[in-house]
This record gives C-alpha cells, structure tokens and sequence, in this order.
C-alpha cells in the first residue's frame, strides 16, 4: 500500500479524484455543441420573391374581380330581360296612341328623357300603336307597342341609361353587338343609343328580324376635279 495515500485525508483523495475526471473547456464546449445542436437559420426572403407573391396576389385579386363584375352584368341582363317579359306579357290598354313618335313623346311629360327613334327601327318593318309609362329597375321608362304586317306585337322599352343603374352593363352601344337574351321564350335585346337604354322584346312566333350592329354607309369618293 502505498504510504502518501494511507496519510491523505478521505476528502483530499476525493477532491483529486475529481479533478483527474474533470473536463477542460474545450471539452466541455464541444459536449455542448453536440448536446445542442444550433437551429437552422430561415433563409430570409429576396425581394424578387416578395415581389412575385405581389404580383400572385393582385393577380388573383383583379381576375376575382372581373368574374364578379361579369356576374354582375348577366345578373342585371336576366334580371331587366324578366322584367320587360313580364310586362308586354300582361298587354295593359295604352295610355297614348300615336303612330308618330315626335307626337308620342309630347305626351309622356312625366319623363326625365326625350323618346329616342332608334336607327333599328325601320329594320324591324313594324307601325308604332301608341306607348304607356312603365318601370324597368325602379327607374320610370316609356313602353312603346309595336306591330308588324301579321298583327304581331312587340315591345319597345326606353329609359335612362344611367352610370348608377346601368353602368354595370358595360358598352353596349348601338355601334357595338346588341345583347339578346331569353326570357320565357321570348326573344329580348338590349343596347343602348343616344343615352337610352333600348330593350325590345318580341314574341317568339314573330319573324324575328335580328338586331344587329349598324353597317357603316359606303364611302363614295368624290368626283374628280381634273377636266
């Protein structure tokens, strides 16, 4: 046995023990580095990607956008289409008769517009009988009777085309394709023409003369001014 550790006290011994199983620093960083592994850093955003996912977002914005409007606009076509339908259906007595719309229209004095003769007019090979006060969407209208060569009736609706009512019909002027719509088997058209809102309807037994865009008239050239 040896004779310096019989003299040590039991505490000393300990101590030295202890310090013979002791870490260093070092060793002690790297069990800790192992223990606790660092969290991997997120990868911060580039601004070209914040850039896309703008773009992704106001893209997808406008295109929701533009279907609810579209929804909208039929919405109110079918709605105006039901409206006018069931109008002419319940044929109501005319409140004026007169073949000659300047004449007519000094009789609708109730009105906020001046009855329109429609270029379609002459296309549609029908007399004028006479007009009653109506309403299509709450806005008071004219309701104009028309009949063809066979006694077939239609009906001609006028009102103000106006931005709070009607803007969500888009340009539907009569440069442009009219809109036809179905209501009941009825066949009804939509444009509009000088600030009025046109709708006609007609039965679907009449020979229906379609609504269409306005041809532009031929230019002629003016004649040569060299003898």
């Amino acid at each position: 046995m040896n004779t310096s550790n019989a003299n040590t006290p039991i505490k000393e011994l300990v101590r030295e023990k202890i310090a013979e199983v002791s870490l260093s620093d070092a060793q002690i960083d790297a069990l800790n580095a192992h223990l606790n592994p660092p969290l991997p850093q997120k990868k911060p955003w580039s601004n070209l990607m914040i850039a896309a996912g703008f773009v992704l977002f106001m893209g997808l914005g406008l295109m929701a956008h533009t279907q609810w409007q579209a929804w909208k606009k039929e919405q109110l076509f079918i709605a105006i289409a039901q409206e006018v339908v069931d109008n002419h259906l319940k044929q109501r007595p005319l409140e004026f008769q007169d073949q000659d719309l300047a004449g007519l229209d000094s009789h609708f004095t109730e009105l906020n517009f001046t009855l329109v003769n429609s270029i379609q007019l002459p296309h549609l090979h029908t007399e004028l009988l006479g007009g009653r006060y109506c309403s299509i969407q709450g806005v008071t209208a004219a309701q104009l009777r028309l009949q063809n060569d066979n006694a077939q009736v239609s009906s001609l609706y006028q009102v103000p085309f106006t931005a709070a009512l009607f803007s969500t019909l888009g340009n539907i002027n009569v440069d442009e394709q009219p809109v036809l719509r179905y209501a009941k088997g009825f066949a009804v058209t939509l444009w509009e023409e000088k600030g009025v809102l046109m709708v006609l309807v007609q039965s679907p037994n009449t020979e229906l003369t379609p609504i269409v865009k306005p041809e532009l008239p031929t230019l002629v050239p003016p004649p040569s001014l060299t003898p």
